[in-house]
């Protein structure tokens, strides 16, 4: 019975905890403006998040585009991405990073659109695993950099982190010999598990197993 009710625990707080993850932080909706490059040598932008409270963050989304001057198409497809968070931007403190971390499409946010000539974007909402990591309440910055993608990037082909609509302007850029700040923001939306959830759990979890352990 102890192993029973054990197990049974164990289900039920998986399905809690996966309930309980939800959207920390958004900037705003995902739009087709303000793309800045974040591949190839050199190239970084950065977004400022804020947590109301401590929690686990699980997943990022920003807006991707894939920018191919030969004519894209919505078979370009976003692969890699390095990130860092900082304290207070592009130059500040780390603490924390990941070096290519995969990146997935969100289903049903591509569509494609011209940005010029002959070159068109394929936009999506992308999303990346930070590794269950565990962050204070406070300001942040997440900074992305060397995005690769299928096509390969090359001379005709680009990764940028678009847009939001939200009306901020606290963004940052990077072009490999000056930092550009105040720049129009990118769509960023934060997700995760609320550490008083957490503790919640914890709690519930020793409290039932002490009840199992007494009638065992």
């Amino acid at each position: 019975m102890r192993h029973l009710a054990a197990l049974t625990l164990a289900a039920v707080l998986a399905t809690t905890a996966a309930q309980a993850q939800s959207v920390l932080f958004s900037t705003g909706n995902m739009v087709q403006a303000n793309g800045t490059l974040i591949s190839g040598a050199n190239r970084v932008a950065a977004e400022r998040f804020t947590l109301s409270y401590a929690a686990t963050i699980t997943q990022f989304d920003f807006s991707n585009w894939m920018v191919d001057a030969t004519g894209a198409s919505a078979t370009d497809t976003p692969l890699t991405i390095d990130w860092i968070i900082s304290d207070t931007g592009i130059g500040g403190i780390v603490l924390a990073s990941g070096s290519a971390a995969a990146l997935t499409v969100v289903a049903g946010t591509t569509s494609t659109f011209s940005v010029g000539g002959i070159t068109t974007a394929t936009q999506s909402q992308v999303s990346f695993d930070p590794g269950s990591l565990m962050l204070s309440a406070g300001d942040y910055w997440l900074e992305l950099s060397h995005e690769a993608s299928t096509p390969a990037i090359s001379g005709s082909v680009s990764a940028r982190w678009g847009g939001s609509d939200s009306g901020l302007s606290n963004a940052e850029t990077y072009n490999g010999t000056t930092l550009f700040t105040s720049q129009p923001d990118h769509f960023l939306e934060v997700t995760g598990i609320p550490e008083p959830a957490s503790l919640a759990l914890l709690a519930g979890a020793l409290a039932t197993l002490g009840i199992a352990r007494r009638r065992a």
